[in-house]
């Protein structure tokens, strides 16, 4: 999608982390802590900064019809992005615009630290219903751009989901809690909603009308590659209800 900064992950040690062991108060040598690093953007201001500015200026947005079309595309490849990783932690201030009228228009993601769901599991038990920010806005009502649907269903096949689910069980390594029982049950919940995504698309689905659709866990029928393109052949799809649970 190209619209996260370069991101990696990385080994740093500072006096401001926190050790278990306390070794920031003496004179220990401090041990590397993995953790994300991302690029600076320069040049780019807060959403928050800037869309609610284009609601001014007597109700008209002041972008250009091409300028229109390249948001509303950047927009929902931001949309996809989060709907995937169940992000629902995307406010206003943690995805960024460079507009410059008639010359450049970009938009960045950044701080994607509650997605898969890691940092609120919501995998083991019950899927929680973290609403997404986005879908209150008025670009999430606008029909697929046409190049990016394209794009995306020409991309999204069983052999391409499987592909992203190893890159992402190879990222899940560096972090001590997931153990194979969470990292299994984010996998579903990590496919459901690239199911999802896959109908609303085809359905033509706004994605204000594809956060509504129900929640869904999928699981492969196959051992190590799918056997084929084809998406009932190779995923299980089950309803992520767990209302008749009775421990959260």
């Amino acid at each position: 999608l190209h619209i996260v900064p370069k991101t990696r992950i990385v080994k740093l040690a500072s006096p401001a982390f926190y050790y278990k062991d306390k070794s920031r108060f003496n004179n220990k040598e401090l041990k590397g802590k993995d953790g994300s690093y991302q690029l600076f953007l320069n040049g780019y201001v807060s959403a928050s900064d800037i869309i609610p500015r284009w609601k001014k200026r007597g109700g008209l947005c002041p972008l250009t019809a091409v300028e229109v079309e390249r948001f509303k595309y950047l927009f929902q490849k931001l949309c996809v992005l989060d709907y995937v990783i169940r992000n629902t932690d995307r406010h206003m201030g943690n995805w960024l615009i460079k507009y410059e009228p008639e010359k450049i228009l970009e938009l960045a993601a950044i701080d994607n630290g509650l997605a898969f769901p890691v940092k609120h599991p919501e995998t083991s038990s019950r899927l929680r219903q973290f609403p997404f920010a986005w879908a209150q806005l008025s670009w999430a009502n606008y029909p697929w751009n046409e190049e990016l649907r394209t794009n995306l269903l020409q991309l999204l096949t069983p052999q391409f989901v499987q592909s992203l689910c190893d890159d992402i069980a190879t990222l899940f390594k560096y972090d001590r809690d997931v153990n194979r029982f969470l990292k299994y049950s984010q996998l579903r919940v990590f496919r459901g909603q690239i199911w999802n995504l896959r109908l609303a698309l085809i359905m033509r689905e706004s994605p204000a009308e594809m956060v509504k659709r129900p929640q869904v866990l999928v699981s492969r029928r196959y051992r190590h590659n799918p056997p084929d393109n084809d998406w009932n052949r190779a995923f299980r799809v089950k309803s992520a209800d767990f209302s008749k649970r009775a421990c959260c």
